[in-house]
């Protein structure tokens, strides 16, 4: 069974359509196709079929088209209509799917481009754009989610369009160009990019007058309705024209041309002064790097450096990536995932990058993959640095990952990415707590080494307080530099004193707020593991037992494990011996706050019975307060 969706909506088996009942029916369907293979939630459904106003009845409307459309594919065994909880799932290949056999043959028509293999490209891009019967799903009514849909998609096929007139003129076919042009500009004829290919078609088949009078409308159309002259790409073609020059190309008519090459982005943070220690990680990242004579290429496509909230990643990373940006000449690139929002992220990122390496916003592809395969082509033989961090999961990293290895990505994250190393060849490093030296030198550079060379005692009270951990030592030393005139001493005793640990390292900046920095983990717990996580804030050690977490959630050892090890994964806990866990006191800390305001009276009351009715005896010494890693 084939879908189409580039003109009516049709369902094809053995060369008959299948009749895909009322209006709402057929849009129910149609949702579910335009985000093919990906669970879609009834509510989204039925917000498409109604709009805001749904009426009480919509739910279980949404689930009886859904039904009849279940019925009606339950033959082929090449579509698949599945339940997922409160959402479906529509399931089919890709080669059954008309807009994704589109988006695949416009992305080798992409490759194409940017190999200068033009005559390849104007056959994948005139497939593709044959596949096109109308206007997409032109025989229904469009409500919030199909409207966004198809003008995307609208986008794409105009963006298609624009790179076939391009390579024909590539080419040498300008009578197609010039048609093909000429039909675009009808319809668009306040979008420049199309303007300049029909002038650039019309030149080109010889037409000069006829190329001029072009700038000469687009221009009057844009004084008329915008108020403002032609953009720079249509004034240069028209001073080109003028001079009779034989090439009019503008540097950007195909990707990857040489101006694009000269762009050097330099993104990285600025370095932090404080930074100090980290030597042994610093040498595992350095040994990533290997020299062949005048070049320095990566062993590996991808480093990820992982580990608890706060312990330090970003700024290892950062200071590393200064250290090492000589060996990439070509440009350091980065992002902060956490800042662009997940669901969207590299898509996000992408765009911002190849505007950075200097391609225009009118040539970047709509889709992730046609961006991810740009992407790789401009790194293609270059050696460049990407920085990424807070990431959440492989898949955000895997468009980055470069195509040979002169370029290397840099990822930091809370989670272990297990998949990118399993999958995609790439290194991890899970980041400890640092040394108790460390951290006092930490401290040390920021308060200044005579203030702190005068309270040493204050300074090592401190470090105590902040357990090491990088977050909070950051935290109170800004504290105590805005406060020049407090003697270190007040500081170490107010931390003391504080009944809850984490008043003393709150900051009104969410960035470097404990609280906040830690929920960010804590919400993207499944719901087992962050009961769990709150249960111990029960107990007032930080080490925890298969069995004692079993007793907490009054569930089999073996399902506690599995409990325990996405904490690990996620790192909130760490597993200093094998069935023993533990975690960072301010994370203790944090989870006796959450049991406090999420679980009711009584089951808290529950959970520490059976705690004191199954206690058993703590059998890993524990010298020090410490964290993950230590």
């Amino acid at each position: 069974m084939r879908a189409f969706l580039l003109g009516t909506l049709e369902l094809i088996q053995h060369g008959q359509p299948i009749v895909l009942g009322s209006p709402k029916q057929r849009s129910a369907l149609a949702v579910l196709l335009t985000r093919a293979n990906s669970a879609v939630a009834v509510d989204q459904i039925a917000l498409e079929l109604w709009g805001e106003r749904t009426p009480k009845s919509a739910s279980a409307n949404v689930r009886q088209y859904l039904a009849n459309l279940r019925r009606l594919v339950a033959a082929d065994s090449t579509i698949r209509i599945e339940r997922h909880g409160s959402a479906y799932r529509l399931g089919i290949a890709a080669d059954d799917l008309d807009v994704a056999r589109f988006r695949r043959l416009v992305a080798k028509g992409r490759e194409a481009m940017e190999a200068f293999q033009h005559a390849d490209a104007v056959d994948h891009l005139e497939r593709a754009l044959a596949l096109w019967r109308g206007g997409p799903l032109s025989d229904l009514s469009h409500g919030p989610l199909l409207s966004a849909w198809c003008a995307a998609l609208a986008e794409e096929r105009i963006s298609a369009l624009e790179g076939l007139v391009e390579c024909l003129l590539a080419v040498g076919a300008t009578d197609r160009a010039v048609s093909q042009a000429t039909e675009l500009s009808a319809g668009y004829p306040l979008r420049e990019r199309i303007q300049a290919l029909l002038i650039r078609a019309r030149y080109q088949a010889g037409d000069v007058a006829g190329a001029l009078d072009t700038y000469v409308q687009v221009r009057r159309t844009m004084v008329d309705e915008l108020g403002v002259e032609p953009g720079s790409e249509l004034q240069e073609l028209q001073v080109a024209i003028l001079g009779r020059q034989s090439n009019l190309s503008s540097g950007r008519d195909v990707i990857g041309a040489p101006e694009t090459a000269a762009i050097l982005p330099r993104q990285l943070p600025p370095r932090l002064r404080a930074f100090v220690g980290r030597a042994e990680y610093i040498d595992m990242l350095d040994r990533i790097l290997v020299r062949h004579g005048d070049t320095v290429v990566a062993t590996v496509p991808a480093v990820a450096v992982v580990g608890a909230p706060g312990i330090g990643k970003t700024a290892l990373t950062t200071h590393w990536a200064h250290r090492a940006s000589e060996s990439f000449p070509d440009g350091q690139l980065y992002a902060d995932l956490r800042a662009f929002g997940r669901g969207s992220a590299p898509d996000a990122v992408l765009y911002s990058f190849l505007r950075a390496l200097g391609v225009d916003s009118e040539r970047i592809p709509a889709d992730l993959a046609g961006r991810a395969s740009l992407y790789r082509s401009l790194l293609a033989g270059r050696r460049v640095l990407v920085l990424l961090d807070s990431v959440a999961d492989p898949a955000q990293v895997r468009p980055f990952l470069p195509g040979d290895a002169g370029s290397l990505v840099v990822v930091t994250s809370r989670v272990q990415l297990t998949g990118l190393v399993a999958a995609d060849g790439a290194e991890s490093l899970t980041l400890g707590l640092p040394s108790a030296d460390e951290a006092r030198e930490m401290l040390v550079r920021r308060l200044g080494a005579a203030r702190a060379s005068a309270e040493p005692g204050a300074v090592e009270e401190i470090v105590r307080a902040c357990r090491r951990l990088p977050l909070a030592l950051a935290i109170v030393a800004s504290r105590a530099a805005a406060r020049p005139e407090f003697p270190l001493a007040d500081l170490a005793d107010e931390l003391r004193k504080s009944d809850v640990t984490l008043d003393a390292f709150a900051s009104q900046d969410p960035a470097t707020d404990p609280r906040t920095v830690f929920a960010e983990s804590y919400h993207a717990l499944s719901e087992g593991a962050a009961r769990l996580f709150r249960l111990v804030g029960l107990q007032s050690s930080r080490v925890i037992s298969v069995h004692t977490a079993a007793q907490l959630l009054q569930c089999k050892p073996e399902r506690a494990r599995m409990v325990l090890r996405e904490l690990v994964e996620s790192h909130l806990f760490n597993e200093p011996s094998l069935g023993h866990y533990t975690l960072h006191d301010l994370l203790l800390d944090y989870a006796a706050e959450l049991v406090q305001e999420v679980e009711p009276e009584h089951v808290r009351a529950a959970a520490m019975d059976r705690l004191a009715r199954h206690a058993m005896p703590q059998r890993i010494p524990l010298p020090h307060r410490a964290g993950p890693g230590s």
